[in-house]
């Protein structure tokens, strides 16, 4: 029994033993395994951070990305819109070479014309010298206005209406304006806003018979307005011997007054000078009335009417001499030799040069006084160059001031011999009317202190100047 004791006792201890083999061998696998998560455990936190780092960097290049996209869609932009610029100005110098290749082959076109014009004979052809005073007789307002058409049909209605049915009828026309005063009147008148106006018309205007292949030429010149008059007595001077000749035309001046006087101031004029004038050219004379619609003497000498031509808003009277006066004036030439400018004393030089001037300055006889004697639609003599008006101010604004009565009252005029308003400005028609409206606009100062005015039994029955309306000041 004690041996079975023993061995069971042996039994117990080996399987205790063993048991005890097994917790420390689970143990240790415990042991292994917890040592074995906490390495991955630490392995994995350090990915993770990694991760994020990774986010983070990935999102910065998506935003720098973005960026950069956006700049390149903005420059994108720009590049086209500096391409839709070129091809505009590409298109633009597309029309420019056309506009110019179609000029170059017209002008060609107008060479070949003009090179297979009819010969002239001999003796020459019958021809129609025509003056043009572009100071007082400016072509219509229409017309001006039209530009390069306007020229054109100016140049092409004055022709039609000068020659007859004459293909071999020559024409030859001298158009002579002062720029500056011109461009001044125009566009205070508002006929034109801008001088490239004037400029294309002019340009029609000289091209046009080259064009129609008529032979005729139509010349402009550039003169100040006090030496129009000097510059068509020295043309006819040098063509006045010229048989073929068989009209004078004059438009904006009178043969008899300012030319006939600038002959006198001549370099080369002569003692046979005025003689050979009014026996050779004057004879041929006609004078176109560019003033239809305004009433004035006789000029004298055949007249003719274009309708449509002449008549500007602009438009100016100029000085009239009868047949009698010049045959006087001739007769006292006469008698005295003819001086050149150098030996002339000074008071007859300063006459001469007087008289140049004053014969293309003149005024409406609405404007100013004039003697009973004197026709209405000449002017005075004087010797003070007229002064231009500012468009940029109005008229009862210029520097110096406008007289209201030299200007608005026609029968006395301006009666103030120390008036220190101005009496050289040149005013048309259209002008003096907007001078008097703006007048109208303010108060009589008799009127407005006494509530009587006395201007109509002083001023010739004249109404009075200034407004009557505003009430009396108490």
């Amino acid at each position: 029994m004690s041996e079975d004791l023993l061995e069971s006792l042996h039994q117990n201890n080996t399987v205790q033993a063993e048991l005890d083999e097994l917790v420390f061998a689970a143990v240790k696998e415990k042991m292994d395994l917890e040592a074995e998560l906490d390495a991955d455990r630490e392995e994995w936190g350090e990915d993770g951070r990694d991760s994020d780092d990774e986010k983070v960097e990935a999102e910065r290049e998506q935003e720098e990305l973005e960026r950069q996209i956006e700049a390149a869609r903005e420059a994108y932009t720009d590049m086209n819109s500096k391409k839709e610029e070129v091809e505009n100005l590409l298109s633009h110098f597309d029309s420019r070479i056309i506009e110019t290749h179609e000029r170059v082959t017209n002008a060609s076109q107008e060479s070949a014309q003009v090179s297979a014009r009819r010969p002239v004979p001999v003796d020459g052809p019958p021809a129609t010298v025509v003056f043009i005073n572009g100071a007082n007789a400016p072509f219509a307002d229409e017309l001006i206005r039209r530009g390069k058409e306007g020229g054109r049909e100016a140049s092409k209605t004055l022709r039609e209406n000068l020659v007859a049915q004459n293909p071999d009828h020559v024409v030859l026309v001298h158009l002579w304006y002062d720029r500056r005063l011109l461009m001044q009147s125009l566009q205070h008148g508002r006929i034109i806003s801008a001088p490239s106006t004037w400029n294309s018309f002019i340009w029609g205007f000289c091209r046009e018979p080259l064009a129609a292949a008529a032979n005729s030429s139509n010349v402009c010149f550039e003169l100040r307005q006090e030496l129009i008059e000097q510059h068509t007595a020295a043309t006819l001077s040098r063509l006045g011997h010229m048989k073929s000749i068989e009209r004078v035309v004059f438009a904006g001046m009178h043969p008899s007054a300012g030319v006939f006087d600038s002959l006198l101031t001549l370099e080369d004029a002569n003692e046979t000078l005025p003689t050979t004038y009014t026996q050779g050219i004057l004879p041929h004379v006609e004078i176109i009335d560019h003033l239809p619609e305004i009433p004035k003497p006789d000029f004298g000498f055949p007249t003719l009417t274009i309708p449509g031509e002449f008549g500007s808003s602009i438009s100016k009277p100029f000085a009239i001499r009868s047949p009698e006066e010049l045959t006087t004036e001739e007769s006292a030439s006469r008698t005295q030799p003819l001086l050149s400018p150098e030996s002339a004393p000074a008071s007859q030089a300063a006459g001469r040069a007087r008289s140049v001037a004053s014969s293309t300055v003149s005024r409406p006889a609405t404007v100013r006084a004039a003697p009973p004697t004197r026709a209405p639609f000449a002017s005075t003599s004087t010797g003070h160059q007229r002064r231009p008006l500012n468009p940029n101010r109005g008229f009862t604004n210029q520097d110096p001031p406008l007289c209201y009565y030299f200007y608005l009252n026609s029968k006395t005029g301006c009666t103030d011999r120390r008036c220190q308003r101005s009496h050289d400005y040149d005013l048309n028609e259209r002008q003096v009317q907007r001078f008097r409206q703006d007048v109208k606009r303010f108060p009589c100062k008799a009127f407005e202190k006494t509530g009587k005015c006395d201007y109509q039994a002083r001023g010739a029955g004249q109404p009075c100047l200034f407004s009557h309306d505003r009430p009396r000041r108490a």
